[in-house]
């Protein structure tokens, strides 16, 4: 029979079993009521960063493809208006106004060329237009009159050339000059060789290979052509001047290595004037004038620095108008101007450096003055123009077409206007029409 005592023990058992059990429930219930909520809030909070980063990810996306059509779409306007011919404007001599609309002498007016005074091609004709005395065209605009305003950019060029050995191809076009017929003659530096093209970027013809020999070139760099059609190339790791007649044929030489009078190290420049040749011999620090036969006449310089008037550090370019001879100081930053018999007249410019402002300079290389009086001077990585008196003008743009960089090493001026720039970095010519 079951005791009192029995009984306590299994109704305490019972308790025992059946407070574990309720415990037991209760702490399964709260564990998985807590991982029900913190799932929910994990999920929550995984939502709303999908939904973020989606939400950035289409925003990106939206804002480059807007990007992507603004761009188009201002390539092809600005395609559109450069594909706008820009006129050339002529005044009939013996005018001594151009009408108020600037139409009726755009393009080329009936008559004979030599009637009609050529003003300058894609220019900007302001009211009461008059041709002052030297055949400039000038603006009264109240007083005092002032030049006349024109764009100088790039309308249309034509772009030829790339980097080889081949026919119209390149490999450091370093030197450009314009015959009296429109030909274009190319120093193509490292090819060793000279080709000539028509003002259209068409080929005509070539001449040169490396070597020594009368004919031959070691880096040519810089020509120039005579009165009498005769082609002066500096052929300047030969130390030396080379002739040649308009299809190529070798005539003559001028100068050997060294420092004595007719001698050369290293010309890099060349002009000539009034029958004489005027050549930067660059790495004796002076300028040498010869007759066209070759016949030492005079020199002038030295090594100095910006302040010493007389003196160069690596002439490089040269060219002459009115009897002034203006001369590319080039590690000197500075244009320095002196009149036919060597006589120092007056310089300008101011070093730039890299960052350098509009009118300073940072080692001009090449340089060549327009009919109008205007020079155009070759520096690292743009072409400046200034007044004869060294005031700046303005700075060329970047040609239509160009992509990256751009670094001019030559300039010509045709007599109808066209700029012919030989880019170095492209190994391209471009010809502003």
């Amino acid at each position: 029979m079951l005791t009192k005592l029995h009984v306590k023990r299994s109704v305490k058992r019972s308790v025992k079993r059946s407070a574990k059990r309720s415990v037991k429930r209760g702490v399964k219930r709260s564990v998985k009521r807590s991982a029900k909520r913190s799932v929910k809030r994990s999920a929550k909070r995984s939502v709303k960063r999908s939904v973020k980063r989606s939400v950035k990810r289409s925003v990106k996306r939206s804002a480059k493809r807007s990007l992507k059509r603004s761009a188009k779409r201002s390539v092809k306007r600005s395609v559109k208006k450069s594909k706008k011919p820009t006129p050339r404007f002529y005044m009939k001599r013996g005018l001594d106004h151009v009408d108020d609309n600037p139409l009726k002498y755009r393009n080329m007016p009936s008559g004979r060329l030599e009637d009609f005074l050529y003003l300058g091609h894609g220019i900007e004709i302001l009211p009461s237009v008059q041709r002052g005395k030297e055949g400039r065209a000038l603006a009264a605009l109240g007083s005092p009159t002032i030049d006349f305003v024109r764009r100088w950019k790039w309308p249309k060029p034509i772009l030829f050339g790339s980097i080889g050995q081949g026919i119209g191809q390149f490999n450091y076009p370093s030197g450009v000059a314009i015959s009296k017929e429109g030909d274009i003659m190319v120093c193509d530096k490292l090819n060793n060789r000279i080709q000539v093209f028509k003002m259209d970027g068409t080929f005509s013809r070539q001449w040169g290979t490396e070597g020594s020999m009368n004919g031959q070139f070691l880096h040519p760099t810089a020509l120039t052509i005579s009165d009498s059609n005769e082609v002066f190339v500096c052929d300047t790791t030969n130390d030396r001047i080379q002739v040649f007649g308009m299809d190529g044929s070798y005539k003559r030489k001028i100068g050997k290595l060294g420092s004595n009078d007719g001698e050369f190290r290293f010309p890099r420049g060349i002009a000539i004037s009034q029958n004489k040749v005027f050549i930067c011999d660059t790495d004796n620090n002076r300028i040498q004038v010869f007759d066209t036969d070759g016949t030492f006449l005079q020199k002038w310089g030295g090594f100095g620095n910006r302040n010493d008037n007389q003196k160069f550090s690596r002439p490089i370019g040269i060219a002459i108008s009115n009897d002034q001879v203006f001369v590319c100081d080039s590690n000197n930053h500075s244009i320095k101007v002196f009149n036919t018999n060597g006589v120092f007249l007056y310089k300008f410019g101011i070093f730039g450096g890299l960052a350098r402002k509009p009118g300073e300079l940072f080692y001009p290389s090449q340089l060549a003055i327009s009919e109008n009086n205007e020079v155009y001077i070759v520096e690292y990585g743009r072409v400046q123009r200034f007044k004869l008196d060294g005031t700046y003008i303005d700075k060329l743009s970047l040609p239509n077409g160009v992509i990256g960089a751009f670094n001019p090493s030559s300039v010509a001026i045709a007599s109808t206007g066209e700029i012919i720039i030989c880019d170095v970095e492209n190994n391209r010519i471009y010809i502003n029409q």
